[in-house]
């Protein structure tokens, strides 16, 4: 029994999480539509959707390098679905910017989506917590038959506010992990505006299984408005990263959106990949490209974006 004690305590050591040492000390007092405007995952679905390969986690124990967290590569939400599960330097400041393509054929109706410049602010406030903000632009048009008439709207998107928590550091197979508590604010156009708050969160998990591969993961939940209906959003993802070079990324992911309470829609599946490439260790490009897997999701999105960091 004492030595089962013993482990157990071993262990709780090794894997505590990353905010268990704030505990003693003060802490100052979150396209289509909707997973993720900007952290596309949770405010809009496919031509909102975005985010990157790193996961800064590693299967190995942390070594004892001493060097400041701040010369790290830069880390990003973009370009997959899948979120960045660490936060930010402190008192960094990070803008990741992008444009998103999405097309989807329904019977004799056409439909092309256009999102940008999908802005994400992100603030390190401490080594915890990370501070959000994101907006974008969105237009839709559709075309009924072959030379039908054209519809189309355009106009903001609800802003996006958020809070990045740091919850653990990998241990092993134990991952790292973080959570965005989030939500919107009906600050957009009428025609994409839920005209009410509507929030959620965004569990984020990866690991670092070699210097070539690393893998990720999201589970959310986020309260949804569309055409006056409310419901609850789930979504799920799992991304798969390859580091070809120093510089030049690579991943694939699969992800799916899913609705409670909502008749008229159903559930969606994409499998998606790109690539990245950091010209320095504070500037990074992406582009990337996805299908749909059934027929209720979108058949193709296509983007390409930038993130930089001060």
């Amino acid at each position: 029994m004492l030595n089962r004690i013993a482990l157990c305590c071993g262990i709780a050591l090794c894997c505590r999480p990353a905010w268990a040492s704030d505990l003693t000390r003060a802490r100052p007092s979150p396209t289509l539509h909707n997973p993720n405007p900007t952290d596309q995952s949770e405010l809009f679905p496919v031509d909102r959707l975005v985010s990157d390969n790193t996961f800064a986690i590693r299967l190995q124990e942390p070594s004892d390098q001493s060097g400041d967290e701040e010369d790290d590569a830069i880390a990003t939400d973009r370009p997959d679905f899948t979120k960045s599960s660490s936060n930010i330097p402190v008192g960094r400041l990070q803008i990741e910017s992008g444009y998103t393509f999405t097309y989807d054929r329904n019977g004799g109706e056409r439909l092309n989506g256009h999102s940008l410049p999908e802005t994400l602010l992100r603030y390190g406030y401490t080594e915890t917590i990370e501070l959000r903000l994101g907006w974008n632009y969105l237009v839709e048009e559709s075309r009924h038959g072959r030379v039908g008439f054209r519809d189309s709207s355009d106009g903001a998107a609800d802003l996006y506010v958020a809070v990045g928590l740091a919850l653990s550091k990998q241990c092993g197979w134990w991952p790292e992990s973080k959570i965005n508590i989030q939500g919107t604010l009906p600050t957009g156009a009428d025609a994409f505006s839920a005209e009410k708050v509507n929030a959620g969160f965004n569990l984020l998990y990866g690991w670092d299984v070699s210097d070539f591969l690393t893998m990720g993961a999201s589970t959310g939940i986020n309260t949804v408005t569309e055409a006056g209906d409310d419901f609850v959003q789930f979504h799920q993802s799992w991304t798969i990263g390859y580091n070809l070079t120093e510089k030049l990324g690579a991943y694939t992911e699969w992800f799916g959106i899913y609705t409670t309470d909502a008749a008229s829609t159903a559930p969606e599946n994409y499998f998606d990949g790109g690539f990245t490439y950091k010209i320095t260790d504070d500037l990074q490009l992406d582009i990337r490209a996805g299908v749909g897997l059934n027929s209720h999701a979108h058949d193709f999105f296509t983007g390409a974006g930038f993130a930089i960091r001060f």
